[in-house]
């Protein structure tokens, strides 16, 4: 999953908690900043629902 195709984000503030999210939440790590008071920033995403039926009609197209 990149950056652009998460539903959700969420920042982690240090290793132990992104990997608790991870682990145990089922985010996936998408990028990791810096910020200078904190230090590292873990950017953990999740993708949206699915949707069981498609945007088209693709039966009614292809006869």
């Amino acid at each position: 999953m990149q950056l652009h195709e998460a539903f959700q984000l969420v920042e982690a503030l240090g290793v132990e908690e992104a990997n608790q999210r991870i682990q145990q939440e089922g985010w996936k790590l998408l990028a990791i900043t810096q910020r200078e008071r904190v230090g590292s920033i873990y950017v953990l995403g999740k993708a949206g629902p699915v949707d069981p039926k498609p945007k088209t009609d693709w039966e009614a197209m292809v006869g």
